[in-house]
């Protein structure tokens, strides 16, 4: 159970009952300590790829729940640079580039980050939904 899915699961889940709520000072409080859980099993040198790489993506889940969505974007790329091999790690740029399109509201970073996802994927460099996706957000 420690370190496994349903452990950073059933974090996520208090945290955001809290939030649910309107708790918000608590909310906070266990998405923290959520992080810092989550974080212990985010070291290369004490834990497989596979792992670190899921943990990672928990740690993403936890950081944009919290709305701190910097630091989302950071693990995200450590995700990417790490592991371009495994899921988290390959669809890392899919979901940076999402959240600066919707979140963020920048459409510049969130096309260099498709394009990025296109680079490392091959299967999806003739997609023409996502070239033309990619050309919509360039446009002024």
């Amino acid at each position: 159970f420690p370190g496994s899915d349903k452990a950073f699961e059933a974090g996520l889940y208090v945290a955001n009952r809290y939030k649910d709520k309107g708790q918000t000072k608590m909310a906070m409080q266990k998405f923290n300590e959520i992080a810092e859980y989550t974080k212990k099993y985010t070291n290369p040198e004490t834990a497989n790829p596979v792992m670190v790489s899921r943990a990672m993506g928990y740690l993403v889940r936890c950081y944009t729940e919290m709305n701190d969505i910097p630091l989302a974007i950071e693990t995200l790329v450590q995700t990417y640079e790490r592991y371009p091999n495994l899921p988290e790690g390959k669809y890392a740029p899919l979901r940076i580039a999402d959240l600066y399109e919707n979140v963020l509201k920048d459409n510049q970073k969130a096309a260099q980050w498709l394009k990025t996802y296109m680079k490392s994927n091959p299967d999806y460099q003739d997609d023409e939904e996502l070239k033309a996706h990619i050309r919509n957000l360039e446009q002024p």
